[in-house]
């Protein structure tokens, strides 16, 4: 499963504009008891889906994950991630069936 270390990494990645929110996000959600995320916005899910799901993981919630695109490069790189769900929808759209 993800963990922090993925969060260091990514926080360092030259893709990346800045990675101190990343570190926020992640210290933000971990202390959180049984946290439901909802993520608009995955991109490559190098960003905000890394850290997010590393804080999920630490404890013990779930990641759910919403973008208009297919997102095939985070799909593949979380696709063995039992707490992570992805939904290809509009957020708009997802938000009214949410």
């Amino acid at each position: 499963m993800i963990g922090f270390g993925e969060v260091l990494k990514a926080v360092e990645c030259p893709y990346i504009s800045t990675g101190g929110h990343l570190t926020f996000l992640y210290y933000e959600v971990s202390k959180l008891k049984e946290p439901i995320v909802l993520e608009l916005g995955v991109h490559e899910g190098f960003g905000s889906t890394v850290a997010l799901l590393a804080g999920v993981n630490k404890a013990t919630g779930h990641l759910y994950s919403v973008d208009v695109a297919e997102c095939q490069g985070a799909r593949k790189l979380y696709e063995n991630e039992p707490n992570w769900t992805f939904t290809q929808s509009e957020s708009v759209a997802f938000a009214k069936q949410w």
